[in-house]
């Protein structure tokens, strides 16, 4: 979004800009970086195979959810490093 300070900025993808923004240097949370950029960007910076499944999830919530209230209903939020991780390893075993 323009205008706004946690955007895309600088080659970075919004998750990337709050990353730095906030000075968040958790390896769980660089680790997932470069697949939010992928599923975000589709660019192939990173290669990230895991990225079309991440992808997968808000597109496919948006077609169950009617309107913003409902998709901010779902809580697709994830709140300690357990559930990052725990994330990270879900989406690399969908690939085997």
């Amino acid at each position: 979004m323009r205008g706004v300070d946690l955007s895309h900025y600088d080659g970075n993808c919004s998750f990337e800009t709050i990353l730095r923004h906030y000075d968040l240097d958790d390896s769980v949370l660089w680790e997932l970086a470069p697949i939010v950029y992928e599923a975000d960007l589709d660019e192939e910076r990173y290669n990230t195979p895991e990225a079309p499944g991440l992808d997968t999830v808000p597109h496919g919530l948006s077609m169950i959810c009617t309107d913003q209230p409902s998709m901010a209903s779902t809580n697709f939020t994830t709140t300690s490093r357990r559930e990052l991780k725990a994330v990270l390893v879900t989406l690399r075993l969908g690939l085997e």
